[in-house]
């Protein structure tokens, strides 16, 4: 059985893998989050290790201290190669959850791999609809160096072939990809220039030095919500219900121009 999961997605995988631990099942337990300061039931899921049970954690933006702590097994995103070389081929199950993107990613992967449709569930957090129509859009065919700025703010990407397309027209002439937009966080006293590669102005925060509040990084549980002082902002993945009007949801928004927020 496979169990991947991206982000708060991981809560009933563990679930799952404890009555799993019961069982002879053979286990692959695959949890992707942004780093060592997010990642939830570490050691709870570690203590499940056996014979019959692997797990494996892939953080997207490892700190300095994930690093010295050997704390992940991969940094990035995960993709086809990774689970080609962690995951012997077999006749799996796959549970999937975590944020749409990653989900409909995933399923493409899997489906890729030759995993069957009909042999893959996944669970969405808020308004469900199809993986098999939506995995299109989420994950571009185009190696991971030299990522332009616009596929750097695609933060789910799992394909690290589409890293290499070159930046359109259309990309630089978007607001957001500019990188003269400065985001002020006025309670902290704190100006930063917004950079794509960021992908969201949480991520943004926490690369100033930030900490504001936030559990799902995915517009779910509108713990990260805080006033919009001036500006505009869009959302990369639309929130399970919009803040108010003067209010924001940094973790999946990005700054269409200069804002300034009170955080």
């Amino acid at each position: 059985m496979l169990l991947l999961s991206g982000g708060v997605g991981l809560t009933p995988m563990v679930a799952m893998l404890h009555r799993l631990a019961e069982t002879d099942r053979e286990v692959h337990f695959l949890h992707a989050c942004e780093n060592g300061r997010v990642h939830a039931r570490r050691e709870e899921v570690l203590a499940r290790v056996s014979d019959k049970i692997q797990a494996r954690f892939i953080y997207r933006n490892p700190t300095d201290a994930d690093r010295r702590a050997n704390l992940f097994d991969a940094e990035g995103v995960i993709e086809k190669a990774f689970l080609r070389n962690h995951v012997p081929i077999g006749d799996y199950e796959a549970y999937v959850c975590g944020p749409t993107p990653f989900m409909a990613a995933i399923y493409q992967l899997l489906r890729e791999l030759g995993v069957a449709e009909d042999r893959i569930a996944y669970e969405y957090f808020g308004k469900a609809t199809s993986l098999k129509t939506s995995r299109a859009d989420t994950a571009p065919h185009i190696v991971a160096s030299g990522a332009t700025a616009a596929i750097r703010s695609l933060a789910y990407i799992t394909n690290p072939d589409a890293w290499a397309a070159e930046e359109t027209a259309e990309a630089d002439s978007a607001p957001v990809a500019s990188g003269n937009a400065q985001v002020e966080f006025r309670a902290s006293g704190a100006t930063v220039a917004w950079d794509a590669a960021q992908g969201s102005l949480l991520q943004l925060a926490e690369n100033a030095g930030l900490e504001p509040a936030f559990t799902c990084r995915a517009g779910i549980c509108n713990v990260c919500k805080c006033r919009l002082i001036s500006g505009e902002v869009e959302y990369v993945e639309e929130p399970q219900e919009m803040p108010q009007a003067g209010e924001v949801l940094i973790c999946c928004s990005r700054p269409k121009g200069a804002v300034v927020l009170d955080l």
